[in-house]
């Protein structure tokens, strides 16, 4: 290899220019690397100042603050171990494990969390957690958690704050709002609160109760649309928008109905007062609610009997002086109607005499009508059932209603002369017309209109029957009492039947009432129907069963005297009646003698008690009643046949009567051939 081929010595074959520039750029290159790790070590004394106050500064954090990774502790301030109940740092930092300051089911969310950041997963920054404090107890408290390099390492750093004063408070919160829910559930009156525009934001299990409502159907609803009476919606939105807008009194104390889920009425006493805001304003209202319905029915009941009681004790003593009016008033008809009867038979007909006298009968006739309607009022006590003609009674109830009712009133009667007779007590049947056709006109009075009434024939076939549960075919009698007066609105329909309810005021007068007619009605196996609209008026259907027999028509009686030879002993104390008797039964043949004096009949009788074959006696005589007679007469002689006559039944029946022994039981006016069909038959009856 030659000289030439060969490489160059270091530092040989430069120039000095070139040596120079080398050694500048290796003095550049030095100065450079020196200032390099002077700022390195500036850098690092400058990590290590904020390391310190970012370790003073939290260390002396009023915050708790603890750094961990994999559960190794790596920094703590005093304040987290205060929490935890350590003395000091040093103490906590001498944990093993870091998960012994985890409630132990805490541990297992925690870990989950941990594994979360290992994968990159969502893990909440905020949470809580409970910790166990150094002698055991548990903490809540709120920690803050982020990831963080410490010192090369990846760790958690946890900024924590105790909150246990703060979640025993909210639990104290809960357990009073649960306690209030608790009061409000129990309680004994319905709890409401409204917002501004009186929707329903709270109702207790008792409001409830009283509107028969699930809370999910009542909460959100509007309390005027859903509990308020539609009659009374104008008035709640006034009251209300005056209470909202302090117009009025916010504390109420107020009694008012509301509308149950299946359209009841119930009356609650309210007590009301406002719900205001931190401003001061109105944001609603909150009510307690007692129900009083029972209680405010029973004090109407309860004075409604005592009016009916005084009602009562009034038609007894009207009944007692009506029974005591007809009584002597049959005294007097029956010598008129007797005798003139007598005299008819005597005179010839086509005479003046004698159209005179008929018309003597006639009016002593409309006379006794009207003493037997009388009589019908005054009646009272059991059912006494016979056949009765119904267009009669409805006559003779439109005749009395007639004579009351106002000038502004018309009666349009539609009564069919042959329509069927009926099962009935006639006395109570004519109360029931009277009652109906009173609460009509009454209806009417203010305004006038026609008081309808309608009496027909009715066959009740299945269509009529297909909502009821039992079979009520069959044939009928239908009476219907109309009115074009106010009329009634759904609620009060509703309750028309029930005891003692009223739309009248005290001291309006009641009558019998639409309970008592019911009850009637339906004793006589019969059906009433209502069917009313408020400002059109009502009509009210009374259907009553056909009956399968008819007694005798007044036109149908048979007016023979029969004949006889017996003795018999008449006794009342009017002359006139005892004259007319043994006037019309000597005419038949009979031997008479009169007395006027019961005790002195019983002295008679019992001195020659074999000289009689029979006894008729008036009930109503001063010394003994006709009863008391004849129980005397049947010590003398038993089985002895007695009749019974009196002006005024009272609470004598036939069969009341009969139960004592007497045999027949008859009501003046007499009349001679009533009298003598009587006495007939007594002394033909076997045994007599």
């Amino acid at each position: 290899m030659s000289d030439t081929d060969k490489p160059p010595k270091q530092g040989r074959g430069k120039t000095k220019e070139e040596l120079a520039r080398e050694l500048e750029a290796m003095k550049r290159r030095l100065k450079k690397a020196e200032a390099n790790g002077a700022r390195r070590k500036q850098a690092e004394e400058a990590l290590y100042e904020f390391e310190e106050r970012y370790r003073n500064l939290i260390g002396g954090s009023i915050q708790g603050f603890f750094v961990h990774s994999e559960w190794n502790l790596l920094f703590a301030n005093q304040s987290f171990a205060s929490i935890l109940g350590y003395r000091s740092v040093k103490e906590l930092m001498e944990l093993d494990d870091i998960s012994l300051i985890f409630a132990p089911y805490e541990v297992d969310r925690l870990t989950v969390f941990r594994d979360a950041r290992k994968r990159g997963g969502r893990v909440p920054r905020q949470y809580e957690f409970d910790a166990v404090r150094k002698d055991g107890s548990i903490v809540t408290v709120l920690n803050i958690a982020r990831v963080v390099k410490w010192e090369g390492k990846q760790a958690i750093q946890n900024a924590v704050i105790d909150i246990s004063d703060r979640k025993q408070a909210e639990k104290r919160v809960v357990e009073e709002k649960e306690r209030a829910e608790n009061y409000l559930a129990i309680a004994g009156t319905a709890i409401l609160a409204l917002n501004n525009n009186g929707i329903i934001t709270l109702i207790n299990r008792k409001g409830c109760e009283i509107l028969g409502y699930e809370l999910i159907e009542l909460l959100g609803s509007k309390w005027v649309d859903i509990a308020v009476p539609e009659d009374s919606r104008k008035d709640f939105d006034r009251e209300f928008a005056d209470i909202i807008a302090e117009k009025t009194s916010y504390d109420v104390h107020r009694e008012s109905a509301v509308r149950t889920k299946t359209g009841e009425r119930r009356l609650i006493d309210w007590h009301l007062t406002v719900i205001r805001d931190s401003l001061g304003n109105i944001t609603g209202t909150l009510s307690s609610g007692e129900d009083i319905t029972d209680r405010e029915q029973a004090e109407i009941e309860r004075e409604t009997m005592q009016l009916q009681l005084r009602q009562a004790d009034k038609l007894n003593t009207i009944g007692t002086l009506a029974g005591g009016i007809a009584h002597d008033f049959n005294n007097i008809l029956t010598p008129i109607i007797g005798y003139s009867h007598m005299a008819l038979s005597e005179l010839e007909e086509g005479t003046q005499i004698h159209s005179d006298i008929q018309r003597v009968v006639k009016g002593a006739g409309r006379a006794k009508e009207l003493v037997n309607q009388i009589l019908t009022f005054s009646r009272r006590g059991e059912l006494e059932i016979a056949s009765v003609r119904p267009s009669k009674i409805v006559q003779e109830a439109l005749k009395l209603i007639q004579a009351s009712c106002p000038a502004n009133i018309e009666i349009d009667a539609r009564i069919k002369e042959e329509c069927p007779w009926v099962m009935g007590d006639q006395s109570q049947l004519h109360q029931v017309v009277m009652n109906l056709c009173t609460n009509a006109f009454r209806a009417m009075e203010e305004k006038g209109g026609v008081l309808t009434v309608v009496l027909e024939a009715f066959d009740v076939g299945p269509k009529f029957t297909r909502h009821r549960k039992e079979d009520v075919r069959g044939k009928y009698v239908k009476l219907s009492i109309q009115d074009n007066g106010q009329g009634m609105s759904p609620e009060t329909l509703e309750r028309i039947f029930e005891p003692f309810y009223t739309t009248r005021d005290v001291g309006e007068g009641t009558g019998m009432g639409l309970a008592t007619v019911h009850g009637i009605v339906t004793a006589h196996g019969g059906e009433i129907f209502v069917d009313s609209r408020v400002g059109e008026g009502t009509t009210l259907d009374i259907y009553l069963p056909q009956a399968m027999t008819t007694a005798k028509d007044e036109d149908e009686v048979d007016v023979t005297i029969p004949k006889g030879s017996e003795r018999i002993l008449f006794v009342d104390d009017e002359e006139d009646i005892t004259e007319l008797g043994q006037q019309v039964l000597e005419r038949a043949g009979y031997s008479v003698t009169t007395e006027n004096n019961s005790r002195e009949a019983l002295r008679r009788f019992a001195k020659q008690p074999d000289d009689f074959d029979i006894v008729v006696t008036d009930q109503a005589m001063p010394n003994m009643y006709g009863i008391e007679l004849a129980e005397e007469i049947f010590k003398l002689r038993p089985g002895f046949p007695v009749i019974l006559i009196s002006g005024f039944a009272d609470t004598l029946t036939l069969e009341s009567v009969q139960d004592r022994g007497i045999l027949d039981f008859l009501l003046k006016p007499l009349v001679g051939h009533e009298l003598a069909q009587a006495i007939r038959q007594a002394l033909d009856t076997p045994g007599a």
